[in-house]
């Protein structure tokens, strides 16, 4: 680094001008140094914490477990649609599935809530009873 004194230059205004210059500069690089830093995290001290990716053979087990648990739900929702009319399953599954209250579910079906509630609650007996007897 080179330091240039105000005796140096022809005029003040000549040594303000570089002094700008100098500022500006470094300002530029200070800024380009915080970008960098602002977009970078450091792994030192949080070793415990980074976490691992995992191995080719558990992300094979990991989705056969998946496929394995989709294809059982898959299943069982075949019984109960088996085990139920199609009036009970549709209304079991907007209560349960799609998450709509039993007002929601009676608007929709042109029905009253009390009849709605009802066939909500005969098919989680049926499918209660169809599941016992399995165990």
């Amino acid at each position: 680094m080179i330091r240039i004194t105000p005796e140096q230059l022809p005029s003040i205004k000549e040594f303000r001008k570089w002094k700008n210059w100098s500022k500006m500069k470094a300002h530029t690089t200070e800024k380009k140094d915080h970008i960098h830093r602002n977009h970078s995290v450091s792994l030192s001290g949080h070793e415990g914490s980074v976490s691992i990716m995992p191995s080719v053979d558990e992300s094979m087990i990991a989705k056969e477990t998946l496929i394995a648990h989709r294809q059982a739900a898959i299943t069982q929702v075949e019984v109960i649609k088996r085990i139920l009319t199609a009036t009970q399953f549709r209304r079991l599954w907007m209560y349960c599935v799609d998450n709509l209250s039993v007002e929601e579910i009676a608007h929709i079906e042109g029905a009253t809530p009390p009849a709605i509630y009802k066939s909500i609650r005969q098919s989680k007996k049926k499918i209660l009873v169809y599941f016992e007897k399995r165990v």
